[in-house]
């Protein structure tokens, strides 16, 4: 499945503290930096956009201070060629995922991108396959996250641990990204919510609180985020 020609963005989130992942190593290297057969997670999360004619313009966010490493990870990788012409840029993080995601929307505005994608750099399993079926999805309905079916039994749990609810495993699937949108929607939805007191669990709940339905496509099992160091293998 191809996308059509709509120009695109990525916005590659790599901002994090990495507390949980840190907490079970004894190294003290962030896990977006740290290696999977030689190469760093956040390079492997990067490389199938890049094999994407549409993805035109790249942004990366890393903590306030990592812009030089990050700058070095780019510069030493043999597929850096790939990034030129593509604008790439780094933006200091927020406070929270969702203001460093603000940010980074921020610095594409005026880049011409209708559509923007919005990765987590700690999932470096993701194929093209499914950042196409993304962007188709984000071509038909404005908005597409990929998901994976459940394999858990979910209960929905209120403040002291007691079961409200046993939800069907058949109506609840995983959410991964690349999560798309079409980009003056989601700006200015994030925009809305900057400030509300509230911390939304990902950008669809963004989106789906200001604009509207968010539509789902198939992702991929192996599309894992990277949380803990035992994740790596």
């Amino acid at each position: 499945m191809k996308s059509e020609v709509l120009p695109s963005a990525l916005l590659l989130t790599a901002a994090g503290s990495s507390s949980r992942f840190l907490a079970s190593s004894a190294q003290r290297q962030k896990k977006e930096y740290a290696d999977i057969a030689g190469v760093p997670v956040l390079l492997h999360a990067l490389e199938p956009f890049l094999r994407i004619s549409t993805v035109r313009n790249i942004v990366i966010t890393c903590p306030a201070g990592d812009e030089e490493v990050v700058t070095h990870l780019l510069q030493d990788w043999p597929f850096a060629p790939l990034l030129e012409n593509r604008f790439p840029f780094l933006v200091s993080g927020g406070s929270s995922r969702q203001a460093s995601v603000l940010a980074g929307l921020e610095a594409l505005e005026g880049s011409g991108a209708a559509i923007v994608l919005i990765h987590d750099g700690a999932r470096p399993w993701i194929t093209k396959e499914v950042i196409e079926r993304v962007m188709h999805g984000v071509e038909e309905h404005g908005a597409a996250i990929p998901v994976a079916p459940s394999t858990s039994a979910m209960k929905m749990v209120d403040e002291s641990g007691k079961i409200l609810r046993h939800l069907p495993r058949s109506q609840t699937v995983e959410a991964q990204t690349p999560q798309g949108f079409r980009f003056p929607e989601i700006l200015t939805a994030h925009r809305k919510v900057f400030g509300d007191g509230k911390l939304y669990i990902d950008d669809a709940e963004v989106y789906d609180k200001v604009i509207g339905p968010v539509f789902t496509v198939d992702g991929d099992p192996n599309n894992r985020k990277i949380t803990y160091r035992s994740d790596l293998s």
